[in-house]
């Protein structure tokens, strides 16, 4: 699926708590999503066949060349704030506010994965480490680990991948799962080769905000938040940065499109917007 700079369509409407409903025909003035509330989390498979959204405890599977729901996900007991998929599109993983994080086989609707975090150190963030059912993850606070999935158990041993100076927020990966972007409390963000745990480059481009900083899957460049109404695109060892202004407030999310040239953000009046990530238009 090509999404156009212009491109703003599929309308959601909130109803008996989240169900929603499509719009047939895209508008090219149209938003991307609208709810009655913010959407919680974002996430486009890199083979741009589908698109998830989080309301709420519920995640929403859409096939993004028709934009019909593909499936309706409610295994958390509390608030999404993290949507992944694994790089090969058969997995998608989500973390919800309950510290448990569910990975589903979406070719087997009844395959599901459940990690529960510590009582003492809430999950902040997860990431599918490569196409296994690997994760990355912080193991407490301040330490970011890789996770291996034993293939006969389902159970995990971990190897530690980096030491953060301040409480870790976030964690992205880039699509070759070569690097890793950590965001900590103290406005960093850190890029991490995942191979040795050395530290690439470190940027002042996050604020204490919900929306993490993301990769763009062509590698060159991550967006994150730079203040209230607006995200920055910033290049990764390259000049220069572009900011996306939105009067409605972005919140919670704001991803790449498979393709790399647009930014869905999640806004606070409940809408999804696109934005052109080389001209920051709408």
């Amino acid at each position: 699926m090509q999404i156009r700079p212009r491109l703003c369509s599929l309308v959601l409407l909130l109803l008996a708590g989240f169900p929603l409903c499509a719009q047939q025909k895209l508008e090219e003035s149209a938003c991307l999503a609208k709810a009655g509330q913010p959407v919680g989390a974002l996430a486009w498979s890199d083979d741009a066949s589908f698109f998830a959204t989080a309301w709420n405890n519920s995640v929403i599977l859409w096939k993004a060349g028709s934009n019909e729901i593909a499936a309706v996900f409610s295994a958390h007991s509390a608030p999404i704030k993290s949507l992944r998929f694994s790089g090969d599109g058969k997995r998608l993983l989500s973390l919800g506010e309950d510290n448990m994080i569910v990975v589903r086989e979406l070719d087997l609707p009844a395959g599901e994965i459940r990690v529960m975090g510590s009582s003492l150190a809430p999950l902040s963030d997860a990431v599918f480490a490569d196409d296994s059912g690997s994760l990355i993850l912080p193991r407490d606070s301040y330490s970011t680990a890789l996770y291996y999935r034993l293939r006969y158990t389902n159970q995990f041993v971990s190897r530690l991948l980096h030491q953060s100076a301040s409480p870790v927020l976030s964690l992205d990966i880039s699509r070759d799962g070569s690097r890793l972007l950590v965001a900590t409390k103290d406005g960093m963000v850190t890029l991490v080769q995942v191979k040795t745990g050395k530290i690439i480059a470190t940027y002042p481009r996050s604020v204490i905000s919900a929306i993490p900083p993301r990769f763009s899957p062509d590698g060159t460049a991550f967006v994150a938040a730079a203040d209230s109404t607006s995200l920055v695109v910033t290049p990764v060892g390259g000049q220069g940065t572009l900011p996306l202004y939105d009067a409605a407030q972005p919140v919670n999310a704001a991803v790449f499109s498979p393709d790399s040239r647009q930014i869905a953000v999640a806004v606070k009046d409940g809408s999804v917007k696109v934005f052109s990530r080389y001209t920051g238009s709408v």
